[in-house]
């Protein structure tokens, strides 16, 4: 759950939702400057089951009852963050061997500062059983991605796609459509930078791209990393009273009954 206020209300996003605005921003990237995501398809299912394994408490969301707000993906345990993720990953295995190694990175990154991409993640495990918690998915989640890396490389339609180099590049890749996603679903559309954004996979390049509003409504990007100029892209939230809720009970019943509507963002070129 993502969750911010926006003018009196409690605005609130679900795992899933944001994770479909990454994938709308993975199928729409490339240009003559920025390469496509390679393979296509498993990139873009990446994006969008990066955060798969919270649509069930995204179903039934829990409050923090010291505070009446909902848990976020920020301020839930680290040992329901783990088991979240770690039913995500197996799904994504599932589905797809590349789709699910990617996925995998992304949810042991989460405990890693993205693997050391995004040192803004000042979040640690507060106690012994979010450290155990923590330790446990990295150690099982990066045995998984060797096990996956051998099996991809065995593999004719992904060994091409299967060596560090271009491993590595896609895992950033979807870092910076989770990365966008989540900052227009927390904070609204406000100035952003994120980095290392990958501009190519051999040779591998980088570079920062940042996020500007506009008085006429857009979101212009720089370097436009897009296909299309403009590009339209949305969200579906949720609009909840803001005030404190005294039981789990309680909420549900406001959020199942909110008003839904669709954030609209339509991105350019500076």
């Amino acid at each position: 759950m993502i969750s911010r206020e926006d003018k009196n209300k409690l605005l609130l996003v679900t795992q899933p939702h944001h994770a479909e605005l990454a994938a709308q921003l993975a199928a729409h990237w490339g240009n003559d400057l920025f390469s496509r995501p390679e393979p296509l398809e498993p990139m873009i299912l990446a994006a969008s089951e990066h955060d798969n394994g919270w649509r069930e408490w995204d179903n039934r969301p829990r409050i923090d009852t010291d505070k009446g707000v909902p848990y976020t993906f920020a301020t839930l345990s680290y040992v329901d963050h783990a088991k979240l993720y770690w039913r995500g990953i197996l799904r994504s295995v599932e589905d797809d061997p590349y789709e699910g190694l990617i996925v995998c990175m992304h949810g042991v990154g989460l405990y890693k500062q993205r693997y050391g991409t995004d040192p803004s993640m000042k979040r640690v495990p507060q106690d012994a059983k979010e450290k155990v918690a923590a330790q446990k998915i990295i150690r099982e989640g990066e045995l998984l991605q060797k096990k996956l890396r051998k099996r991809l490389a065995a593999s004719s339609a992904y060994k091409r796609f299967a060596n560090d180099v271009h491993i590595w590049a896609n895992y950033r890749l979807l870092q910076v459509f989770d990365r966008l996603a989540l900052h227009l679903c927390w904070k609204g559309v406000v100035p952003y930078t994120v980095s290392p954004v990958p501009l190519s996979y051999a040779p591998l390049k980088d570079v920062t791209v940042t996020l500007k509003p506009t008085d006429g409504g857009l979101i212009e990007l720089s370097p436009y990393p897009f296909a299309e100029d403009p590009l339209n892209a949305s969200v579906r939230a949720r609009l909840l009273p803001l005030r404190k809720y005294k039981s789990d009970e309680q909420f549900r019943e406001e959020y199942y009954g909110a008003e839904i509507v669709e954030l609209s963002f339509r991105f350019a070129k500076a």
